[in-house]
């Protein structure tokens, strides 16, 4: 459980980079927003044992974040 999480967090890293980036640069980032939404949408569906919970739920926060920034 816990490498799913820590695989979803390095594809979150890669798209924050990204996004920092186009933004920089003055790009869309429609294409990084729908591939951040699919991210999401993964760890929504993504059950975990409770003893994971927390570590899910601090992803999910990391991930508006992103989306916000």
């Amino acid at each position: 459980m816990r490498s799913k999480v820590l695989r979803m967090y390095g594809e979150l890293r890669l798209l924050e980079d990204e996004m920092t980036n186009a933004r920089d640069a003055g790009r869309e980032t429609r294409e990084l927003r729908t591939r951040l939404d699919r991210l999401e949408e993964q760890a929504n569906r993504l059950r975990v044992p409770a003893a994971y919970a927390s570590m899910l739920y601090v992803l999910r926060n990391h991930i508006d974040l992103v989306r916000e920034g």
